[in-house]
């Protein structure tokens, strides 16, 4: 899991690449084969600085948010994986439930479902050859008649 964070982060610091600090020093030696009185430079680099202040309050507050976005993500990832796990549970559940007749029965609808499941990811490849619309449609409706919604719940 930890290798994943690192990836996403990753991937995250790539998308979000800072801007170049715009240094005034910097700045002033690009442009020092101008000649400029010292009254235009002076002037010059006190605009430089109050604009990399301003520079510097915008990624200060960059910063914090972008922190802010990776902590929600980790939330909303950590979120996720709980209810994975809540679902999982329903067979458990269920299972405490039963007779040693009901378990039997039970295995076998789960059987079935994970057929159910497998012939219909292999259904799903060849309706991706299909190119009409309507019948993608018509094919789509004709899965969900016949797949369980508990199909889910039997991992």
């Amino acid at each position: 899991m930890k290798i994943f964070f690192m990836i996403v982060g990753t991937f995250l610091y790539s998308q979000n690449t800072s801007v170049q600090r715009p240094e005034p020093d910097k700045v002033m030696k690009t442009i020092e084969s101008i000649t400029l009185s010292e009254e235009q430079s002076s002037e010059l680099l006190d605009d430089l600085n109050k604009n990399l202040k301003k520079f510097d309050s915008k990624e200060k507050k960059y910063k914090k948010k972008i922190k802010e976005k990776e902590d929600i993500e980790r939330e909303i990832e950590e979120l996720k994986n709980e209810l994975t796990e809540i679902n999982k549970n329903v067979t458990l559940i269920i299972k405490s439930h039963l007779s040693e007749e009901q378990l039997k029965q039970f295995d076998d609808i789960i059987k079935k479902q994970k057929e159910k499941l497998n012939s219909t990811k292999t259904d799903a490849v060849k309706k991706q050859e299909i190119t009409d619309d309507s019948a993608k449609k018509v094919e789509e409706n004709k899965d969900t008649d016949t797949v369980s919604p508990f199909n889910v719940y039997f991992p």
